[in-house]
């Protein structure tokens, strides 16, 4: 038995598109989230360019990673700490992601 966070009984949605009454923005964000989402879970990452965003599943576990132009930019940086990518150490660490800021987005 599902229990939703109201605490109804069997009150799982199972037609996603139930969603939509949330309007045009927010419905947006949802599926892009999801999007992202699901790109996380197979191994993929997004560029960090700014205005960029294209979802990229590189194809070895190497440090160095660039945007397919196909899809976005061609930014070339570096899977550990998301800054341009370089040789040697990281400058700066990736910090994991808080629940607080994905409650501000």
């Amino acid at each position: 038995m599902f229990v939703s966070p109201a605490g109804c009984a069997d009150s799982l949605i199972k037609e996603l598109h139930h969603f939509r009454i949330l309007g045009d923005d927010q419905y947006g964000r949802y599926q892009q989230y999801g999007a992202e989402q699901c790109l996380q879970l197979i191994g993929g990452l997004q560029c960090p360019s700014a205005g960029c965003g294209a979802g990229l599943l590189p194809s070895d576990g190497g440090r160095r990673v660039e945007c397919d132009r196909r899809l976005g930019c061609g930014f070339v940086f570096c899977r550990l700490c998301r800054e341009r990518y370089h040789e040697g150490a990281c400058l700066t660490a990736q910090a994991p992601p808080t629940v607080e800021a994905a409650q501000v987005s």
